[in-house]
Protein backbone atom coordinates (compact mmCIF):
# COMPACT_ATOMS: atom_id res chain seq x y z
CA UNK A 1 0.00 0.00 0.00
CA UNK A 2 2.85 2.39 0.84
CA UNK A 3 4.36 1.76 -2.58
CA UNK A 4 1.01 2.47 -4.25
CA UNK A 5 0.58 5.73 -2.26
CA UNK A 6 4.12 6.80 -3.21
CA UNK A 7 3.47 6.14 -6.87
CA UNK A 8 0.23 8.10 -6.72
CA UNK A 9 1.97 11.07 -5.07
CA UNK A 10 4.75 11.03 -7.68
CA UNK A 11 2.17 10.96 -10.49
CA UNK A 12 0.34 13.94 -8.93
CA UNK A 13 3.60 15.89 -8.54
CA UNK A 14 4.55 15.23 -12.15
CA UNK A 15 1.10 16.35 -13.33
CA UNK A 16 1.30 19.59 -11.30
CA UNK A 17 4.78 20.30 -12.66
CA UNK A 18 3.57 19.70 -16.23
CA UNK A 19 0.68 22.14 -15.71
CA UNK A 20 3.03 24.75 -14.24
CA UNK A 21 5.42 24.31 -17.16
CA UNK A 22 2.53 24.68 -19.60
CA UNK A 23 1.39 27.90 -17.91
CA UNK A 24 4.94 29.23 -17.94
CA UNK A 25 5.27 28.34 -21.63
CA UNK A 26 2.02 30.14 -22.47
CA UNK A 27 3.01 33.26 -20.48
CA UNK A 28 6.47 33.38 -22.08
CA UNK A 29 4.95 32.78 -25.50
CA UNK A 30 2.41 35.54 -25.02
CA UNK A 31 5.12 37.90 -23.77
CA UNK A 32 7.10 37.21 -26.94
CA UNK A 33 4.03 38.12 -29.02
CA UNK A 34 3.48 41.35 -27.07
CA UNK A 35 7.11 42.38 -27.29
CA UNK A 36 7.13 41.74 -31.05
CA UNK A 37 4.22 44.15 -31.62
CA UNK A 38 4.20 47.90 -31.32
CA UNK A 39 1.53 48.89 -28.80
CA UNK A 40 0.53 52.55 -29.04
CA UNK A 41 -2.29 54.74 -27.73
CA UNK A 42 -4.49 57.40 -29.29
CA UNK A 43 -6.98 60.03 -28.16
CA UNK A 44 -9.20 61.36 -30.92
CA UNK A 45 -12.38 63.36 -31.40
CA UNK A 46 -13.69 66.20 -29.28
CA UNK A 47 -13.01 66.33 -25.55
CA UNK A 48 -15.77 67.37 -23.11
CA UNK A 49 -16.41 70.87 -21.84
CA UNK A 50 -16.71 71.61 -18.15
CA UNK A 51 -20.09 72.68 -16.75
CA UNK A 52 -18.62 76.15 -16.32
CA UNK A 53 -17.72 76.34 -20.00
CA UNK A 54 -21.11 74.98 -21.10
CA UNK A 55 -22.86 77.65 -19.02
CA UNK A 56 -20.61 80.39 -20.34
CA UNK A 57 -21.20 79.29 -23.93
CA UNK A 58 -24.93 79.45 -23.34
CA UNK A 59 -24.55 82.95 -21.91
CA UNK A 60 -22.63 84.00 -25.02
CA UNK A 61 -25.53 82.82 -27.16
CA UNK A 62 -27.95 84.88 -25.04
CA UNK A 63 -25.75 87.95 -25.14
CA UNK A 64 -24.91 87.76 -21.43
CA UNK A 65 -21.20 87.05 -21.85
CA UNK A 66 -18.48 87.82 -24.37
CA UNK A 67 -17.06 85.34 -26.87
CA UNK A 68 -13.60 86.37 -25.71
CA UNK A 69 -14.36 85.16 -22.17
CA UNK A 70 -15.56 81.83 -23.53
CA UNK A 71 -12.56 81.44 -25.83
CA UNK A 72 -10.21 82.19 -22.94
CA UNK A 73 -11.78 79.40 -20.88
CA UNK A 74 -11.61 77.04 -23.89
CA UNK A 75 -7.86 77.73 -24.12
CA UNK A 76 -7.45 77.05 -20.40
CA UNK A 77 -9.28 73.71 -20.54
CA UNK A 78 -7.42 72.85 -23.75
CA UNK A 79 -4.11 73.30 -21.93
CA UNK A 80 -5.22 71.12 -19.01
CA UNK A 81 -6.26 68.35 -21.40
CA UNK A 82 -2.98 68.64 -23.28
CA UNK A 83 -1.08 68.24 -19.99
CA UNK A 84 -3.10 65.09 -19.28
CA UNK A 85 -2.22 63.60 -22.69
CA UNK A 86 1.47 64.25 -22.10
CA UNK A 87 1.39 62.84 -18.57
CA UNK A 88 -0.04 59.57 -19.91
CA UNK A 89 2.42 59.48 -22.85
CA UNK A 90 -0.43 59.16 -25.37
CA UNK A 91 1.20 58.32 -28.70
CA UNK A 92 -1.07 60.25 -31.08
CA UNK A 93 -3.73 62.83 -30.28
CA UNK A 94 -5.41 66.00 -31.53
CA UNK A 95 -4.96 68.03 -28.31
CA UNK A 96 -8.68 67.53 -27.64
CA UNK A 97 -10.14 69.90 -30.27
CA UNK A 98 -12.11 71.65 -27.51
CA UNK A 99 -12.81 74.65 -29.75
CA UNK A 100 -14.94 72.47 -32.05
CA UNK A 101 -18.68 72.73 -31.24
CA UNK A 102 -19.34 69.76 -33.55
CA UNK A 103 -17.62 68.02 -36.48
CA UNK A 104 -19.28 69.91 -39.34
CA UNK A 105 -19.63 73.55 -38.38
CA UNK A 106 -15.92 74.46 -38.10
CA UNK A 107 -15.35 73.31 -41.68
CA UNK A 108 -18.58 74.79 -43.04
CA UNK A 109 -17.64 78.21 -41.59
CA UNK A 110 -14.46 78.24 -43.69
CA UNK A 111 -16.02 77.58 -47.07
CA UNK A 112 -18.28 79.07 -49.73
CA UNK A 113 -21.07 76.89 -51.11
CA UNK A 114 -23.00 76.40 -47.87
CA UNK A 115 -26.38 78.03 -47.51
CA UNK A 116 -26.76 80.70 -44.83
CA UNK A 117 -24.81 80.96 -41.58
CA UNK A 118 -23.52 77.57 -40.30
CA UNK A 119 -23.94 78.86 -36.72
CA UNK A 120 -27.70 79.11 -37.24
CA UNK A 121 -28.24 75.78 -39.00
CA UNK A 122 -30.93 73.34 -37.93
CA UNK A 123 -30.18 71.72 -34.56
CA UNK A 124 -29.98 67.98 -35.24
CA UNK A 125 -29.49 65.03 -32.89
CA UNK A 126 -26.11 63.31 -33.15
CA UNK A 127 -27.23 59.71 -33.78
CA UNK A 128 -28.70 58.16 -30.60
CA UNK A 129 -26.79 60.37 -28.14
CA UNK A 130 -27.83 63.36 -26.07
CA UNK A 131 -25.62 65.68 -28.12
CA UNK A 132 -26.57 67.78 -31.14
CA UNK A 133 -24.99 69.49 -34.13
CA UNK A 134 -25.89 72.32 -36.48
CA UNK A 135 -26.68 70.81 -39.88
CA UNK A 136 -25.00 72.68 -42.76
CA UNK A 137 -26.83 72.88 -46.08
CA UNK A 138 -24.81 72.41 -49.28
CA UNK A 139 -26.08 74.51 -52.17
CA UNK A 140 -23.30 74.07 -54.72
CA UNK A 141 -19.59 73.59 -55.25
CA UNK A 142 -17.60 74.09 -52.06
CA UNK A 143 -14.35 76.04 -51.78
CA UNK A 144 -12.18 77.31 -48.94
CA UNK A 145 -12.13 81.10 -48.69
CA UNK A 146 -8.68 81.48 -47.19
CA UNK A 147 -5.27 79.92 -47.85
CA UNK A 148 -4.80 79.66 -44.07
CA UNK A 149 -8.21 78.14 -43.38
CA UNK A 150 -6.53 75.03 -41.92
CA UNK A 151 -5.18 77.03 -38.95
CA UNK A 152 -8.72 77.59 -37.59
CA UNK A 153 -9.10 73.82 -37.22
CA UNK A 154 -5.90 73.09 -35.32
CA UNK A 155 -6.16 72.99 -31.54
CA UNK A 156 -2.91 73.84 -29.78
CA UNK A 157 0.54 73.39 -31.26
CA UNK A 158 1.54 70.92 -33.95
CA UNK A 159 3.89 68.14 -32.86
CA UNK A 160 5.04 64.73 -34.04
CA UNK A 161 2.19 63.27 -31.94
CA UNK A 162 -0.48 65.37 -33.60
CA UNK A 163 -3.27 63.56 -35.49
CA UNK A 164 -6.19 65.73 -36.55
CA UNK A 165 -9.65 64.19 -36.26
CA UNK A 166 -12.04 64.94 -39.11
CA UNK A 167 -15.43 63.49 -39.88
CA UNK A 168 -15.07 61.32 -42.97
CA UNK A 169 -16.20 63.06 -46.18
CA UNK A 170 -18.79 60.30 -46.62
CA UNK A 171 -20.30 60.99 -43.19
CA UNK A 172 -20.02 64.77 -43.66
CA UNK A 173 -22.01 64.51 -46.89
CA UNK A 174 -24.67 62.23 -45.43
CA UNK A 175 -25.13 64.38 -42.33
CA UNK A 176 -25.42 67.62 -44.31
CA UNK A 177 -28.54 68.94 -45.94
CA UNK A 178 -28.61 69.99 -49.60
CA UNK A 179 -30.35 72.41 -51.88
CA UNK A 180 -30.34 71.79 -55.63
CA UNK A 181 -27.75 68.97 -55.55
CA UNK A 182 -28.29 65.22 -55.74
CA UNK A 183 -26.53 62.87 -53.26
CA UNK A 184 -23.70 61.98 -55.65
CA UNK A 185 -22.99 65.64 -56.48
CA UNK A 186 -23.13 66.54 -52.80
CA UNK A 187 -20.54 63.89 -51.96
CA UNK A 188 -18.22 65.07 -54.73
CA UNK A 189 -18.54 68.66 -53.49
CA UNK A 190 -17.51 67.51 -50.01
CA UNK A 191 -14.60 65.41 -51.28
CA UNK A 192 -13.42 68.39 -53.32
CA UNK A 193 -13.54 70.59 -50.22
CA UNK A 194 -11.64 68.00 -48.19
CA UNK A 195 -9.00 67.78 -50.92
CA UNK A 196 -8.45 71.53 -50.68
CA UNK A 197 -8.20 71.26 -46.90
CA UNK A 198 -5.78 68.31 -47.10
CA UNK A 199 -3.61 70.36 -49.44
CA UNK A 200 -3.39 73.12 -46.83
CA UNK A 201 -2.72 70.63 -44.04
CA UNK A 202 -0.01 69.01 -46.13
CA UNK A 203 1.71 72.36 -46.68
CA UNK A 204 1.46 73.15 -42.97
CA UNK A 205 3.22 69.92 -42.03
CA UNK A 206 0.26 67.95 -40.66
CA UNK A 207 1.23 64.35 -41.34
CA UNK A 208 -1.63 62.36 -39.78
CA UNK A 209 -5.41 62.55 -40.09
CA UNK A 210 -7.92 60.21 -38.48
CA UNK A 211 -11.24 60.10 -40.30
CA UNK A 212 -14.13 59.33 -37.96
CA UNK A 213 -16.93 57.37 -39.69
CA UNK A 214 -20.06 57.01 -37.54
CA UNK A 215 -22.69 57.15 -40.30
CA UNK A 216 -21.85 53.99 -42.23
CA UNK A 217 -21.93 51.55 -39.26
CA UNK A 218 -24.96 53.22 -37.65
CA UNK A 219 -27.03 53.03 -40.82
CA UNK A 220 -25.54 49.72 -41.99
CA UNK A 221 -24.74 50.97 -45.48
CA UNK A 222 -23.46 47.53 -46.53
CA UNK A 223 -20.78 46.64 -49.04
CA UNK A 224 -21.89 49.19 -51.65
CA UNK A 225 -21.77 52.07 -49.16
CA UNK A 226 -18.41 50.85 -47.87
CA UNK A 227 -17.02 50.87 -51.40
CA UNK A 228 -18.21 54.46 -51.90
CA UNK A 229 -16.52 55.42 -48.63
CA UNK A 230 -13.34 53.64 -49.73
CA UNK A 231 -13.25 55.54 -53.04
CA UNK A 232 -13.38 58.90 -51.23
CA UNK A 233 -10.33 57.83 -49.22
CA UNK A 234 -8.58 56.72 -52.42
CA UNK A 235 -9.05 60.16 -53.93
CA UNK A 236 -7.72 62.03 -50.89
CA UNK A 237 -4.76 59.70 -50.47
CA UNK A 238 -3.76 59.81 -54.13
CA UNK A 239 -3.88 63.61 -54.20
CA UNK A 240 -2.11 64.04 -50.83
CA UNK A 241 0.30 61.13 -50.37
CA UNK A 242 2.31 62.70 -47.52
CA UNK A 243 -0.64 62.51 -45.12
CA UNK A 244 -1.20 59.18 -43.33
CA UNK A 245 -4.95 58.54 -43.28
CA UNK A 246 -6.58 56.26 -40.73
CA UNK A 247 -10.26 55.39 -40.31
CA UNK A 248 -12.24 54.78 -37.13
CA UNK A 249 -15.72 53.23 -37.36
CA UNK A 250 -18.20 54.00 -34.60
CA UNK A 251 -21.84 53.70 -33.52
CA UNK A 252 -22.65 50.31 -34.98
CA UNK A 253 -21.60 46.90 -36.26
CA UNK A 254 -18.47 47.43 -38.41
CA UNK A 255 -18.42 43.96 -39.99
CA UNK A 256 -19.14 44.49 -43.70
CA UNK A 257 -17.57 47.94 -43.79
CA UNK A 258 -14.38 46.83 -42.07
CA UNK A 259 -13.89 43.91 -44.44
CA UNK A 260 -14.09 46.24 -47.45
CA UNK A 261 -11.93 49.00 -45.96
CA UNK A 262 -9.30 46.55 -44.68
CA UNK A 263 -8.41 46.01 -48.34
CA UNK A 264 -7.94 49.72 -49.02
CA UNK A 265 -4.25 50.04 -49.90
CA UNK A 266 -4.07 53.71 -48.91
CA UNK A 267 -5.28 53.44 -45.32
CA UNK A 268 -2.54 53.60 -42.70
CA UNK A 269 -4.84 52.23 -40.00
CA UNK A 270 -8.39 51.09 -39.35
CA UNK A 271 -10.32 50.38 -36.18
CA UNK A 272 -13.64 50.35 -34.40
CA UNK A 273 -15.51 50.18 -31.11
CA UNK A 274 -14.26 46.97 -29.47
CA UNK A 275 -16.16 47.83 -26.28
CA UNK A 276 -19.47 47.62 -28.17
CA UNK A 277 -18.71 44.46 -30.13
CA UNK A 278 -17.06 42.79 -27.10
CA UNK A 279 -14.39 41.53 -29.45
CA UNK A 280 -16.95 39.20 -31.09
CA UNK A 281 -15.87 39.99 -34.60
CA UNK A 282 -13.09 38.33 -36.54
CA UNK A 283 -10.60 40.98 -37.55
CA UNK A 284 -9.76 40.87 -41.27
CA UNK A 285 -6.21 40.69 -42.63
CA UNK A 286 -4.39 43.81 -41.44
CA UNK A 287 -0.71 42.95 -41.70
CA UNK A 288 0.14 46.23 -43.44
CA UNK A 289 -2.10 48.46 -41.30
CA UNK A 290 -2.23 49.44 -37.67
CA UNK A 291 -5.32 48.26 -35.82
CA UNK A 292 -7.09 50.93 -33.74
CA UNK A 293 -8.89 49.16 -30.90
CA UNK A 294 -11.64 51.16 -29.19
CA UNK A 295 -11.15 49.26 -25.97
CA UNK A 296 -11.95 51.76 -23.19
CA UNK A 297 -15.70 52.34 -23.12
CA UNK A 298 -16.21 56.11 -23.25
CA UNK A 299 -19.96 56.03 -23.89
CA UNK A 300 -20.74 56.23 -20.17
CA UNK A 301 -19.21 57.08 -16.79
CA UNK A 302 -18.59 53.47 -15.72
CA UNK A 303 -14.90 52.69 -15.23
CA UNK A 304 -14.08 49.09 -16.15
CA UNK A 305 -11.56 47.10 -14.16
CA UNK A 306 -8.11 47.28 -15.70
CA UNK A 307 -7.75 43.50 -15.43
CA UNK A 308 -10.78 42.84 -17.64
CA UNK A 309 -9.53 45.23 -20.30
CA UNK A 310 -6.06 43.68 -20.15
CA UNK A 311 -7.60 40.23 -20.76
CA UNK A 312 -9.54 41.54 -23.76
CA UNK A 313 -6.52 43.40 -25.10
CA UNK A 314 -4.28 40.36 -24.73
CA UNK A 315 -6.72 38.26 -26.75
CA UNK A 316 -6.75 40.96 -29.45
CA UNK A 317 -2.97 41.20 -29.53
CA UNK A 318 -2.68 37.44 -29.97
CA UNK A 319 -5.30 37.12 -32.74
CA UNK A 320 -4.52 40.28 -34.75
CA UNK A 321 -1.73 40.02 -37.30
CA UNK A 322 -1.06 43.77 -37.41
CA UNK A 323 2.41 44.82 -36.30
CA UNK A 324 1.01 47.93 -34.58
CA UNK A 325 -2.02 47.98 -32.31
CA UNK A 326 -3.32 51.31 -31.11
CA UNK A 327 -5.42 51.27 -27.95
CA UNK A 328 -8.04 54.02 -27.73
CA UNK A 329 -11.47 54.93 -26.36
CA UNK A 330 -14.66 53.62 -27.96
CA UNK A 331 -16.46 56.87 -28.86
CA UNK A 332 -15.80 60.60 -28.46
CA UNK A 333 -14.85 61.58 -24.91
CA UNK A 334 -17.31 64.50 -25.04
CA UNK A 335 -20.11 62.11 -24.05
CA UNK A 336 -18.86 61.94 -20.45
CA UNK A 337 -18.03 64.73 -17.95
CA UNK A 338 -14.38 65.89 -17.90
CA UNK A 339 -13.54 64.06 -14.65
CA UNK A 340 -14.53 60.72 -16.21
CA UNK A 341 -12.88 61.53 -19.54
CA UNK A 342 -9.65 62.14 -17.64
CA UNK A 343 -10.00 58.77 -15.87
CA UNK A 344 -10.48 56.97 -19.18
CA UNK A 345 -7.38 58.61 -20.68
CA UNK A 346 -5.43 57.61 -17.57
CA UNK A 347 -6.69 54.04 -18.04
CA UNK A 348 -5.31 54.06 -21.58
CA UNK A 349 -1.96 55.13 -20.16
CA UNK A 350 -1.98 52.26 -17.66
CA UNK A 351 -2.88 49.71 -20.33
CA UNK A 352 -0.04 50.87 -22.55
CA UNK A 353 2.36 50.66 -19.62
CA UNK A 354 1.21 47.11 -18.94
CA UNK A 355 1.92 45.99 -22.49
CA UNK A 356 5.27 47.77 -22.53
CA UNK A 357 6.24 45.36 -19.74
CA UNK A 358 5.21 42.32 -21.74
CA UNK A 359 1.48 42.15 -21.25
CA UNK A 360 1.29 40.33 -17.93
CA UNK A 361 -1.06 41.73 -15.27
Amino acid sequence: MKVLHLAANLTEDIAINLVNCSILFVVIGRKDIFMSKQITTAVWGTAPWSSELLTLDGDVGRGRASADARDSLVDKEQELFYELLNSQAITTHNNGQLSWPDYLRPIAKLADGFEGDPDTGSVTRWFDTNTFYRQPVISGELSLRDELAWSALIAGELSDNYELTLLSPFAFSELSGSRGTDPQEKLQHVVGLYSQLFGQLESAGVGKVLLFEPYAPYHQVGVFGAEVLSKTIDQLAEEHPSIDISLYLGYGDPSDIARVLAENKFLDGIGWDIAKTNGQFTVPELSQKRFIAGLVDSSNTHIDQDSGLVDMAEDLVVQINSEEITLTHSVELEHVPPAYAYKKVEQLGRLASNFAQGGTK
